[in-house]
């Protein structure tokens, strides 16, 4: 079990349609602040599984090392193939061998933010959230560079660490 960082993210904006051009990039499928819409992990990454597994490729069969696997929210599988050779390529050229140490690296943190919570007033918006261990600290590289011009300040706690601190 992981200790939880609590984070504050607070961007500023000079106009109401430049927050909402902010807040639609930092929403996706998975809520108001979703890493995966700022800073989406390769494919080959985040579907990729690393094991022994057996196929049946133009008829023979074929055992692999990695190959892709998509699942649904439960758990089951949707799709299961080995990797097409552009996806090799892609994977080889990936500094990180993990979905794991990419979200470290790429994020700042294992998994994603946790229990958002936005105050929006326009020109001024909150967002208040945890991370296991870490904040997102490539996240808001992400956001400062995606938007240089507006203003993003950061505040982490982690208590059971007690660490805490602007970043």
């Amino acid at each position: 079990m992981p200790s939880w960082c609590e984070n504050r993210i607070t961007v500023t904006t000079e106009t109401e349609d430049k927050m909402a051009e902010v807040l639609a990039a930092l929403r996706g499928p998975n809520g108001p602040f979703d890493f995966e819409a700022i800073r989406p992990a390769p494919v080959v990454l985040e579907h990729g599984v690393r094991g022994d597994r057996s196929f049946e490729v133009e008829g023979r069969t074929v055992t692999v090392e990695r190959w892709l696997e998509r699942r649904d929210g439960e758990g089951t599988v949707l799709e299961a193939r080995p990797f097409t050779a552009a996806e090799i390529v892609e994977f080889r050229a990936q500094p990180h061998a993990t979905l794991f140490d990419w979200r470290c690296a790429e994020w700042g943190c294992k998994w994603p933010a946790q229990d958002v919570d936005l105050d929006d007033d326009k020109k001024t918006a909150t967002l208040q959230f945890d991370t296991p261990w870490d904040p997102p600290t490539g996240i808001v590289a992400t956001l400062r560079t995606r938007f240089p011009d507006i203003q993003v300040t950061a505040f982490f706690d982690t208590p059971d660490l007690e660490e805490a601190g602007y970043y």
